[in-house]
């Protein structure tokens, strides 16, 4: 063989062309010893160096042509170790080295690529979680969800797809996100990434450290490869500078290769960093940042990601939330159309609640217990701060060191990718707060009603509450949650409370206590007090007179009520008197309620005499509700219960003596009570009474019901009858 140099023939071929932008560095090394051999042997053409080694049995291998070409010209790794040991070992004899040697270091070579893969994963096989794309919420049900919610694309999403589809075509570009926390930068990237056709990897330098890992291994990056650079200040504002410089350096000279190309670069960067990265520095200062600017802003593109949706975003975005619920949620508790912060940052929420040390806990358990037991949505800080004491273990109480509230709280008030921390400060007003407060996190609110609905909280929470609840609405919530929960001693000091702050209308809760342990004169003067503005404090006062056994004095404060335009506790006082059997004394308090048009009660009377037996009370009562009301309602309550009782021959004569009077309501009630229980002819013959009293309303429901079929009504034809009624009918 002779020596050719570049360019030149043999015979028909040309020199094979050296493979450029080879990766990962094994797999370059080895083709640049192949094609230094091969360019020593003086190129020779591909078809006689495959007949050569077919001849030499003393060669491992057999490639073909084509096999041999791409072991010299290739950028792919040979899958033979025989077939590259055979063409260097060719090559080498036409240069007189050590042959040994060169099988030895072609072997070595050939298997440190192998066991080297490419920089970087195909893009077919990322995890997004992995690019540090965020979790977005859960929400409850047993519907299986894909991992990340429905996307909604945006005005930036066609200008960032068009950037990678240039990529795609063979381009190297670098495209830079620019957005705050938690506005769909990361996510924005990997929708974009899978718009890239197969063969492209994906490279995230992150170990041991992100500068260190980019800097070390950014000559590696060969064609087809995607270099993923999210929050890119981590990278071109490294703390020390030359590492920060060599980054944007390196960057450059990847994106400007021709030999590596295309390379595609996608960065994510908040609006403060880019605006430190890209302004020039003041004249005459040292430019600290040139690389970085001139990559970023001369070889660069940028794209924007608006903090907040468009109302044409949100309208795509509710038509998917039809199949994603995790975005139906975020649409309803998102504020200001913050839709990616509330997907991303609710579990970042959750995972500082979670994890936080016990002092913080105690803090947000106390807080969420304010919450779900009534008190409103600003908390003050000693209200949490005291009742945080009583959340945590003794041991944890003793460890918890100086100034442990403070940090506490900033703890718990740092904002979560976008939306506001657990606990977060409110800012003082004159007319409702003067000190410090916070809001605890919308969705931990929702949280705790869940998961803490069974849990009563400890005694310091009760304490903290009687002296630094906000206001007596609030005070007047916690004071009825500790009245359901037993803590008697505690919603007697909140509604005393409540009361000092001129909350009168809590006085007969907080005498109903004072009565429960016993203490009646403190009660009494509690209702007294409450006497002339709630109706319940005269009914209450009533009760108790009767029941300690004070009836007369009782009877007085009912007429006194009733005097004042409350006739309740006279009707109360009569039912009550009742049920003791004191039937004498429960008719005087009907009649005079009665007086007062309070009829149901005597509805209520004339009931219980009929369920007693007593026929006769009980028809007294309902036409004495009659003649001093002119209701009818007892008498059609008495009615109906001797028709369902079987006896519709006493029901019909109630009715017939109510028509007598000009009354039908009652007729008309008893046909619609037979009328439900299946009896035509029954509902009938009611709704005849009634009509025979002048009533067209049942008239015509005679008529509708004998339209029906299956009724009579024991006249000589029904349409004479009905003539004859419609013609006798005022």
């Amino acid at each position: 063989m002779t020596s050719h140099t570049s360019g030149s023939r043999q015979g028909s071929q040309r020199r094979i062309p050296q493979p450029l932008g080879v990766t990962p560095a094994p797999l370059r090394d080895l083709k640049d010893y192949v094609y230094l051999l091969y360019v020593e042997a003086g190129a020779p053409p591909a078809h006689r160096m495959a007949a050569e080694i077919g001849k030499d049995d003393a060669l491992p291998g057999s490639p073909s042509k084509a096999t041999i070409h791409r072991i010299i010209g290739s950028r792919e790794l040979p899958t033979s170790q025989e077939d590259v040991v055979s063409v260097a070992l060719l090559l080498a004899r036409e240069t007189d080295k050590n042959l040994g040697e060169v099988e030895t270091r072609i072997r070595r070579m050939w298997v440190a690529a192998h066991f080297t893969p490419p920089l970087g994963i195909p893009v077919a096989d990322v995890d997004p979680f992995a690019l540090e794309v965020h979790r977005a919420i859960s929400v409850p049900g047993e519907r299986s969800l894909p991992s990340l919610p429905s996307y909604v694309p945006r005005d930036h999403d066609t200008e960032l797809g068009a950037l990678v589809d240039r990529a795609a075509a063979g381009e190297s570009l670098l495209v830079t996100v620019v957005g705050e926390s938690s506005t769909g930068k990361t996510r924005a990237c990997w929708e974009a990434l899978r718009r890239l056709p197969p063969g492209w990897r994906v490279w995230h330098p992150f170990d041991p450290s992100r500068p260190d890992a980019a800097l070390v291994r950014l000559g590696e990056v060969g064609p087809q490869t995607v270099i993923w650079l999210n929050e890119a200040q981590h990278y071109l504002l490294s703390p020390d500078a030359r590492t920060a410089e060599g980054i944007a350096a390196g960057l450059r000279s990847a994106l400007t290769d021709m030999r590596r190309s295309p390379i595609l670069v996608l960065a994510t960067v908040w609006p403060r960093f880019w605006e430190l990265l890209t302004s020039p520095s003041a004249a005459g200062t040292d430019d600290r940042f040139d690389q970085q600017r001139k990559l970023l802003t001369d070889l660069g593109r940028c794209t924007a990601v608006p903090k907040t949706f468009s109302e044409r975003d949100l309208r795509q975005a509710r038509r998917k939330a039809h199949d994603d619920p995790r975005l139906a949620s975020a649409l309803a508790a998102a504020a200001d159309g913050q839709i990616t912060q509330y997907l991303a940052g609710v579990p970042e929420l959750m995972r500082r609640y979670e994890c936080a040390p016990p002092a913080e806990q105690a803090l947000v358990h106390a807080a969420m217990d304010y919450r779900r037991l009534g008190h409103g949505p600003v908390l003050p800080h000693e209200l949490l701060a005291e009742a945080a004491e009583g959340y945590m273990k003794d041991q944890e109480l003793a460890l918890r060191g100086s100034g442990w509230l403070d940090k506490a709280l900033a703890y718990c008030a740092m904002p979560c990718h976008g939306v506001p921390g657990p606990l977060t400060p409110v800012p003082p007003r004159d007319d409702v707060l003067s000190g410090r407060a916070y809001r605890l996190a919308d969705y931990l609110e929702q949280h705790g009603r869940v998961v803490r609905r069974l849990v009563c909280p400890p005694a310091s929470f009760w304490n903290a509450a009687t002296r630094h609840s906000l206001g007596t609405d609030d005070t007047v919530a916690l004071a009825r949650a500790a009245q359901q929960r037993g803590r008697l001693r505690a919603a007697a000091a909140l509604y005393q409370r409540a009361v000092r702050a001129g909350s009168i209308d809590v006085r007969p809760e907080l005498a109903g206590l004072a009565e429960g342990v016993g203490d009646d004169n403190a009660a009494k003067k509690l209702y007294e007090a409450a006497w002339r503005d709630d109706h319940v404090a005269r009914w209450e006062l009533v009760r108790l007179r009767e029941i300690k056994g004070e009836p007369g004095r009782a009877e007085e404060l009912a007429h006194e009520a009733a005097n004042q335009g409350d006739s309740t506790s006279l009707t109360r006082l009569a039912r009550l008197r009742q049920e003791a059997g004191d039937e004498e004394g429960a008719q005087r308090l009907t009649r005079n309620a009665a007086a007062r048009g309070k009829i149901r009660t005597f509805a209520g009377l004339a009931r219980s005499r009929e369920e007693a037996g007593d026929r006769a009370e009980a028809d007294a009562l309902a036409f004495l509700a009659l003649d001093q009301t002119g209701s009818t309602y007892a008498l059609s309550e008495l009615a109906g219960m001797r028709d369902k009782a079987g006896d519709g021959e006493a029901a019909e004569r109630l009715v017939l003596a109510a028509a007598g009077r000009g009354k039908v309501r009652p007729a008309i009630r008893l046909a619609g009570i037979r009328r439900q229980a299946g009896d035509r002819q029954g509902a009938a013959r009611a709704l005849d009474l009634a009509a025979g009293s002048g009533s067209i309303f049942a008239l015509t429901e005679l008529a509708r019901l004998m339209r029906g079929g299956g009724t009579t009504t024991g006249r000589s034809g029904f349409c004479a009858w009905l003539w004859t009624r419609a013609a006798c009918s005022p």
